[in-house]
């Protein structure tokens, strides 16, 4: 009876033993990777995943008896380094650098006194990508100046370009402006964000609406919505102040000039009226009618002349909510067939108030913007719209063909990322940078983001 009684005590140890081995074994985090260690043989890698990709695309490498000293490891794209980012003894990854291009894949491992090379059958396939960044503001709405790293942003509205890589931003005030939430003129300066001028400085400029530079970036000229606040139609700041002080240059109060151009030959400066919308020409302190618009008022948000100044392209948002072209002869000085681009068409055809709105990727006519804001052209004479009620960026081509860059439509929040899965909310300015990526004023988000090809 004894010896029964000692083998099913030992049996029970037994049982309770393998129970505790097994549960020890079964770590509650599943995620948790268990790391082989390194230097307990040959190292070796087998695989890569994945096999395609862009920029930044983190390639994972399997194998076994891997340093995790990363200064032991090199991987190399078609012959161009890729960064390492970590190792575990098992699994290396590292990030695939811009302007790679496709090719073989090799990793280099220091083992002892030689350099043991790793390569593939198969190549890695780059391919380029459009990437949404955020550039500037964490998304709390705040005026905060400072390093590019804690600057923050309340209302980021129109973007301008300026000398050495300044980016202008004019940040939105309140309707009617509060001590509190009036308009700004803020410049981003080597890393550095400072507000310049805001309309609490002055009665004749408290909700401003536009910014475009002069050709030799010396003079912003500056638009402000004289129905919200202030007496002034268009302004300057100037570079010899450091764009400290607001000069009124038109201030006729029966007139709302909510944009502003500059043509890029002559460097003559033309608005949108607001009242029965029409262009206008400033000419020492008035306005010369240019061309009709509508018979109806209509927010013009943006215009801006193609590079070699032949073509006029107009935004306009409320009644029209469409892309609009005219020609422009400079040596007469006048505007001709205006037509709309992208948009409902009888926005012209009836010149009266049309506020049709939507969102439809199509050629002319059949394509549906809400909103549309600030625009910009990149070298191939493509346009790109933020299209702020339907939260994304559009791109229309020079045949009218309209399509969705960035964002998904009518869908609003904030993701960085690949172009077609990011969000924005409210995107008011749309600028091209220096480095060729656009740049967005995302207004809601309170950031400034940057779309990027890479």
């Amino acid at each position: 009876m004894k010896i029964i009684h000692n083998i099913i005590t030992q049996l029970l140890f037994l049982f309770v033993f393998i129970t505790i081995i097994g549960f020890t074994a079964c770590d509650d985090d599943d995620s948790k990777e268990v790391v082989t260690p390194s230097g307990n043989g040959v190292p070796e890698v087998n695989i890569f995943s994945p096999m395609k990709g862009g920029y930044e695309t983190e390639i994972s490498f399997y194998g076994s008896s891997l340093p995790t000293d990363l200064s032991k490891i090199r991987v190399t794209v078609n012959g161009a380094d890729a960064v390492v980012k970590s190792s575990n003894g098992r699994i290396v990854t590292a990030l695939v650098q811009k302007d790679t291009g496709s090719g073989a894949v090799k990793v280099y491992i220091d083992y002892g006194s030689e350099v043991k090379e790793f390569s593939f059958q198969q190549e890695f396939e780059y391919g380029f990508q459009t990437l949404v960044s955020t550039y500037l503001g964490d998304g709390k709405k705040e005026d905060l100046d400072g390093p590019i790293e804690t600057a923050r942003l309340k209302g980021p509205y129109r973007l301008a370009w300026g000398n050495d890589n300044e980016l202008f931003i004019m940040e939105e005030g309140a309707s009617p402006s509060t001590a509190t939430n009036f308009s700004a003129v803020r410049r981003l300066s080597e890393g550095q964000l400072a507000t310049l001028f805001t309309g609490q400085q002055t009665t004749v400029a408290e909700k401003m609406r536009n910014i475009v530079f002069s050709n030799n970036n010396n003079t912003l000229y500056v638009t402000n919505d004289k129905d919200a606040n202030g007496t002034m139609g268009l302004g300057i700041l100037s570079r010899s102040d450091n764009f400290s002080n607001m000069t009124a240059l038109y201030t006729n109060n029966s007139v709302t000039t909510p944009t502003v151009a500059v043509h890029p030959i002559t460097g003559d400066v033309f608005v949108g009226r607001y009242n029965t919308a029409a262009i206008m020409k400033y000419n020492s302190g008035s306005l010369d009618h240019k061309m009709d618009i509508l018979s109806a008022n209509g927010t013009l948000t943006d215009m801006i002349f193609s590079k070699d100044g032949k073509k006029l392209y107009i935004s306009i948002a409320y009644r029209g909510h469409s892309i609009l072209v005219a020609d422009y002869d400079k040596d007469t000085d006048t505007f001709s067939n205006l037509k709309t681009l992208a948009g409902p068409a009888k926005v012209i055809t009836e010149g009266s108030a049309v506020n049709t709105t939507g969102y439809v990727d199509a050629k002319g006519s059949q394509a549906r913007f809400n909103n549309p804001q600030q625009i910009d052209l990149d070298d191939e004479g493509n346009i790109f719209v933020a299209d702020a009620n339907n939260h994304c960026i559009r791109k229309v081509a020079p045949d009218g063909v309209v399509t969705t860059y960035a964002g998904i439509g009518k869908s609003f929040g904030f993701v960085d990322g690949e172009a077609s899965t990011a969000k924005f909310n409210k995107p008011f300015g749309c600028k091209f940078g220096p480095d060729g990526a656009l740049y967005i004023a995302d207004n809601y988000n309170h950031r400034i983001r940057r779309i990027a090809v890479q």
